[in-house]
C-alpha cells in the first residue's frame, strides 16, 4: 500500500508537470512560428528551457512495471525536480513574453516609416488575453492612454507611446499666450497648436528603474527668411533639432524660454496674482527651422527626476547611452520623423554633451543598432567647453585681447600655472590601462580644481583693473546680475505656476535653473577631452558647426577656435589656413553678423558671432536663426546658397 501511494503521488506529480507542459504547448501554439524563431534568436538560452528539459528530468513514461531502481532515483530526484520544472517553466514563460516586445516592434520593418522597426504600446490592465495577444503580433503605430504623470492629478492625461516613454500634450490656457498676430491657433498652420506641443517623460532602466527623463517637443512652425523652406508638405525634409543645455546641471526649459524656442516669458499684470506670468510667441524662434526637442539630461536636471543616487551620471559615457536610448523611443512614437535629418546642438557643457551623444548615434547608426537608423546630419556647439587642456590655455590670451588684463600680467598667471595644469589634464585623458576608472576620475576632479586657478586669477586681476568691480564671465559687456549674471526668475516663476505645471504633466515638481548637485557629480568629466570624437564623423559626411559669441569669457571663441584649428582630420590642413569670410546676413543693408571660417565643402564651420556672448541665441536671435537654417540646409555659412539636405 504505501509503494501505491508513492507511485499515485509520482503519478499525481506527473500528470500536473503534463498539465503544465499542455498549457506551455498552448502557449507557444497561440503565437506565430516567426515569434517562436525569433525568441529562440534573441534569447538562445530559452531553447535550453523549453518544457523538454522537464520532460527529460521527469521521465514520460511514469512507473517502468515495478523496476524498484528506476523509483529509487526518481524518489531521490522528485524533490529537485519539481523545483527545477516549475522554474523551467515559469522562466520560459517570461523570456517568451519579454521576446514578444522585442518581435512586436520588429514585425513592422516593412513600414515606410521605419529603416527596422515599429514601436510598441503597453497592454492596458483590463485586456483580456486574446487582445493582448492580437496587440503584440499586430503592428501597432498607435497609442493608448496611460497614467498621469509623476505626482500629478487625476486631470492630467498622458499617452503610452512606447513602454518607457509616456506624453502628453502641452495645453496652456488660451489667456497666457500672446501670438504674433490675431490668427487663432492653427488657423493657417505657421503657428503652434495644441497638438503640435508635447512634454513627456522617458524611464531609464540603468539601475533602478525609476529614473525618469522629462522632454518637450515642439513641431515645426515655420519662418524664417531665404530661401522657402517651410513646405510641410515635404515632411520628411524637415530637420529635428535635440538641443541640450550644459551646465552640467542646467535645465534644457532655459533655452526653450530664453534663447531659441517658440515662446518667451512675460509679465502680465493683467492676470490673477499666481499666473501673472505669462507666453509671447518669438520670431526667430528655431522651431521656425525645423521640429524643436529639449531634454533635461542628466537625469535630476529640471524636471527629470530619480528615486535614487545610483541612477545618477557621472560621465558622457552615460549621458550618451541615456540619450541614444531616448532617440530611439521618441522616433519609435513618432515613425512618421524616423526618417528626417537629425541636427544634435547644445551649449556650453553640451561641448562635451554634443560630441558624446552625436558619435554615439553616428557608431550606433554604422553598426544598425537599435530598433531607428537615426539619420544623423549634422552637430553644433555653442560657446561649448569641448578640448579643456586647449582651452584653458586660451583663458590669458582671451583676456589680453579684449584689454581687461595686460599681456604682463596674462603671462604672469600662465608663467605661474598653465604647464601644470596642461600635465594634469593630460593625466586625466590617460586611456592607458594604468589607472582604474575611479583614479581616473580622481585625477580629472585635481585637474579641474587646479587649472580653474587660471580663470580665477584672470577675473581677479580683471576686476581689480576696473576698481573692484566684477567681470560677466558670460558677456564681458555687461554687468553680472544674479548669480548666473542673468536674470532668469520669471522663467523659473512662470514654470513653477500651477497652471504651468499641469499643462507639462509634472506635478508638484519644483523647477530650478540648475542643480548643483548634478553639477558636482560630473566634476570628473570635466577635464576630458571630446574633440577626438569628431573627425570620424566629419569623415563619414556628418556636418559640424562650432560657433561662439565674441564677448563670452568661460567658453570664448579663442579657445575654441584653437582646437578647431588643431583637430586631425583630412580637411584639418585647409581648415587651420583658412581665413574668415563675413558671416552675411542681409547683403543689401550690409548687416553682417560675425565672421566664419569653413572649408571648402562646408562639412565643418566655425562661426564667431559679434554683439553676442554665452547665449548667442538670447543676444542675436535673428543671426542664430539664419546661422541655423543654412546649417541644416547644407547652405554655405557665411553667404547662404547651397543645396538641401
Amino acid at each position: 500500500m504505501k509503494r501505491r501511494r508513492r507511485a499515485s503521488r509520482t503519478t499525481s506529480v506527473r500528470r500536473f508537470f503534463e498539465r503544465e507542459r499542455e498549457r506551455e504547448r498552448d502557449f507557444f501554439e497561440t503565437f506565430s512560428p516567426l515569434l517562436l524563431r525569433e525568441t529562440k534568436r534573441t534569447h538562445p538560452f530559452v531553447t535550453r528551457l523549453s518544457a523538454s528539459s522537464c520532460t527529460k528530468t521527469m521521465g514520460t513514461g511514469g512507473e517502468s512495471g515495478g523496476k524498484r531502481r528506476t523509483r529509487r532515483r526518481r524518489r531521490r530526484r522528485k524533490s529537485s525536480s519539481r523545483v527545477f520544472c516549475t522554474t523551467t517553466t515559469t522562466t520560459t514563460i517570461f523570456w517568451v513574453v519579454v521576446a514578444t516586445f522585442f518581435f512586436a516592434s520588429s514585425l513592422t520593418s516593412s513600414s515606410k516609416s521605419f529603416p527596422k522597426k515599429a514601436s510598441a504600446r503597453l497592454f492596458d490592465d483590463d485586456d483580456d488575453a486574446s487582445l493582448r495577444r492580437r496587440r503584440v503580433l499586430e503592428p501597432i503605430l498607435t497609442t493608448t492612454t496611460g497614467a498621469p504623470g509623476p505626482k500629478s492629478s487625476s486631470s492630467s492625461t498622458w499617452t503610452q507611446k512606447t513602454s518607457r516613454l509616456r506624453e502628453k500634450e502641452i495645453e496652456f490656457p488660451k489667456e497666457t499666450l500672446q501670438l504674433l498676430s490675431e490668427r487663432e491657433e492653427g488657423g493657417n498652420g505657421k503657428t503652434a497648436t495644441p497638438l503640435s506641443r508635447a512634454a513627456g517623460y522617458f524611464t531609464l532602466n540603468r539601475t533602478t528603474r525609476d529614473a525618469h527623463m522629462f522632454y518637450m517637443f515642439f513641431e515645426h512652425r515655420g519662418g524664417g527668411e531665404g530661401k522657402e523652406k517651410d513646405d510641410t508638405e515635404n515632411n520628411n525634409k524637415v530637420p529635428v533639432v535635440l538641443w541640450m543645455t550644459g551646465g552640467p546641471g542646467c535645465s534644457s526649459e532655459l533655452a526653450a524660454f530664453a534663447e531659441n524656442g517658440p515662446f518667451e516669458v512675460v509679465e502680465n499684470e493683467n492676470a490673477a496674482e499666481e499666473d501673472r506670468y505669462v507666453l509671447k510667441e518669438t520670431q526667430y524662434g528655431w522651431d521656425t527651422v525645423g521640429h524643436l526637442l529639449y531634454v533635461d539630461q542628466p537625469v535630476n536636471t529640471g524636471f527629470s527626476f530619480t528615486s535614487d543616487s545610483s541612477d545618477e551620471a557621472r560621465d558622457e559615457e552615460t549621458v550618451s547611452n541615456d540619450m541614444f536610448e531616448f532617440l530611439q523611443d521618441f522616433f519609435l512614437s513618432r515613425p512618421e520623423l524616423a526618417d528626417n535629418p537629425l541636427f544634435i546642438t547644445g551649449e556650453s557643457y553640451a561641448g562635451h554633451y554634443v560630441p558624446a551623444v552625436a558619435h554615439r548615434a553616428f557608431v550606433a547608426s554604422k553598426k544598425d543598432e537599435g530598433s531607428v537608423n537615426l539619420n544623423l546630419k549634422g552637430f553644433a556647439i555653442g560657446n561649448g567647453l569641448t578640448d579643456p587642456e586647449v582651452q584653458y590655455a586660451a583663458y590669458a590670451k582671451y583676456s589680453v585681447g579684449i584689454g581687461i588684463v595686460s599681456a604682463q600680467q596674462g603671462d604672469m598667471v600662465n608663467a605661474k600655472y598653465l604647464e601644470t595644469c596642461e600635465k594634469k589634464a593630460k593625466k586625466c585623458n590617460n586611456k592607458s590601462k594604468r589607472y582604474s576608472n575611479a583614479t581616473l576620475s580622481r585625477k580629472c576632479v585635481e585637474a579641474v580644481e587646479y587649472c580653474q586657478n587660471i580663470p580665477n586669477d584672470l577675473l581677479q586681476i580683471a576686476a581689480e583693473n576696473k576698481g573692484g568691480k566684477p567681470i560677466n564671465v558670460y558677456d564681458v559687456r555687461k554687468e553680472c546680475v544674479g548669480d548666473l549674471c542673468y536674470d532668469f526668475s520669471p522663467i523659473g516663476k512662470f514654470l513653477n505656476q500651477k497652471s504651468t505645471r499641469e499643462a507639462l504633466g509634472v506635478g508638484n515638481r519644483k523647477w530650478e535653473t540648475c542643480n548643483m548637485e548634478v553639477h558636482e557629480k560630473m566634476m570628473g568629466d570635466w577635464m576630458r577631452d571630446y574633440e577626438p570624437f569628431i573627425p570620424e564623423m566629419l569623415e563619414n559626411g556628418v556636418r559640424g558647426m562650432i560657433y561662439a559669441g565674441e564677448s563670452d569669457f568661460i567658453c570664448n571663441f579663442a579657445g575654441n577656435l584653437d582646437w578647431t584649428r588643431r583637430m586631425e582630420w583630412s580637411g584639418g590642413a585647409e581648415f587651420a589656413k583658412k581665413f574668415s569670410s563675413p558671416f552675411v546676413i542681409d547683403g543689401e543693408k550690409g548687416w553682417t553678423g560675425g565672421e566664419v571660417i569653413q572649408n571648402d565643402d562646408k562639412r565643418f564651420s566655425f562661426v564667431k558671432v559679434s554683439q553676442a556672448g554665452h547665449m548667442v541665441p538670447l543676444d542675436q536671435p535673428k543671426v542664430a536663426q539664419e546661422m541655423l537654417r543654412r546649417f541644416v540646409n547644407d547652405e554655405d555659412i557665411a553667404t547662404g546658397g547651397g543645396s538641401e539636405v
